[in-house]
């Protein structure tokens, strides 16, 4: 895929810094920044850590890249799977969960892809 870790922490910093760009590149700028690190560190170390990675960086692929019609549909279905495997009261899994609902509405007007 041509990841680095940087561009992996990225698009981690990304959903929780409620998708701002800016503060994806430099976490500090977000007034939260410590508490947000404290929680990606939990969260990442729990049973969901590959899931919060891959959702992330599927999250992150839907909303800032130009994709074919092909590549959203498998990255929506994909995001959507990867979510429904999250551990359900987990403080995380609403995030990712809400977003991947929101991306699918948004892409195919909430039908199932």
């Amino acid at each position: 895929m041509g990841i680095t870790p940087r561009d992996l922490e990225i698009m981690l910093f990304y959903v929780y810094s409620d998708y701002n760009i800016n503060q994806a590149i430099d976490i500090t700028k977000n007034e939260n920044a410590q508490y947000i690190i404290q929680d990606v560190s939990m969260h990442l170390a729990s049973g969901d850590g590959q899931r919060i990675l891959l959702s992330s960086y599927l999250v992150y692929s839907l909303r800032r890249r130009s994709l074919d019609e092909g590549e959203t549909r498998e990255m929506l279905k994909l995001l959507w799977e990867t979510v429904h495997g999250m551990h359900p009261p987990a403080p995380y899994t609403g995030r990712f969960f809400n977003e991947a609902y929101r991306l699918r509405t948004e892409f195919t007007g909430g039908a199932e892809s």
